[in-house]
């Protein structure tokens, strides 16, 4: 929402202390970037994300630093091209893992159609 048409530019300015400070809060979801420039800092300069918890275990992977074959890398089963495209954004020791998906059961009739390049017609 844009500030000024809510009426926050006047209200912080009417009172700047009401921003959160001591206020502590506990969000409990499948996911929180604290990359995103609003999660950063407080008006104070203190870090706004406390502590992140990820009880799902949906994203846990084993990181081991790569190894390189010229441009390519082996992470897992996998086999990479293209390594020195990634290595010159890198800052420090690179490190990489393999994520095993797991298939949930048989694709959808819709999928199946898409797949086969029949296509379906609808009256």
């Amino acid at each position: 929402l844009p500030r000024r048409s809510v009426g926050a530019e006047q209200f912080l300015m009417e009172h700047p202390t009401y921003d959160g400070r001591g206020v502590v809060i506990a969000i409990l979801d499948s996911g929180l970037d604290p990359t995103v420039a609003g999660l950063r800092l407080t008006t104070t300069g203190e870090s706004k994300v406390l502590d992140i918890r990820d009880f799902s275990g949906e994203g846990r992977v084993a990181l081991r630093p790569v190894v390189t074959d010229g441009d390519r890398v082996t992470i897992g089963p996998s086999r990479l091209q293209g390594y020195g495209r990634v290595r010159g954004l890198a800052i420090g020791r690179v490190y990489g893992g393999h994520l095993h998906e797991r298939r949930l059961g048989t694709a959808p009739a819709a999928a199946s159609v898409a797949k086969s390049g029949r296509g379906c017609r609808i009256a």
